[in-house]
């Protein structure tokens, strides 16, 4: 399938950035599997916010994907070139999720928040793997209180299963 072709049913995968770290290879292996099994019962695509070295296997293994090839979205300083690329990166998301009309949005990090948010508010069902380390999730914890309001499922790693129990308790 490439990237023009709509099939019947559809999962739009969004992953952060290509790097060859935790949560995009954990994203890849599952892509790989699923490229590989033709008996996989939809069609999906993945969308990539900060491009990297992991692209070149997504070409090689056949897998579809969109990147925005834009540098990192993280908000260290708020400048006029930064904003304008925030501004693109999550309107073409818009356009992505209007135009592919995915069934279920997965992200491959809770790092996402705003891709599962907008997904939501367009009534996609969503899931979120949660897999990241203790420190980073504590850091994340008003982005899993803010977005489980959006968010259909969670996919959590074992050891990150009692903070996001946590996060859940907190007062929304």
């Amino acid at each position: 399938m490439n990237a023009t072709e709509v099939p019947e049913r559809r999962v739009l995968f969004v992953c952060h950035q290509a790097l060859l770290t935790g949560a995009a290879v954990a994203l890849f292996r599952i892509l790989e599997a699923l490229s590989e099994n033709a008996a996989t019962p939809f069609g999906f695509l993945v969308c990539v916010r900060v491009p990297g070295p992991l692209l070149q296997r997504f070409i090689d293994a056949g897998i579809p994907f969109v990147c925005s090839n834009k540098g990192s979205l993280a908000v260290r300083s708020w400048t006029a070139r930064k904003v304008w690329g925030f501004i693109r990166y999550y309107a073409s998301f818009v356009v992505l999720l209007l135009r592919y009309r995915p069934d279920i949005v997965y992200s491959n990090t809770s790092v996402n928040n705003l891709e599962v948010t907008i997904a939501r508010i367009l009534g996609v069902r969503t899931i979120v793997h949660v897999h990241e380390g203790e420190d980073m999730v504590s850091r994340l914890h008003g982005r899993l209180i803010w977005s489980r309001q959006f968010t259909t499922k969670y996919t959590l790693t074992e050891a990150v299963q009692p903070i996001v129990a946590i996060a859940k308790e907190s007062p929304a």
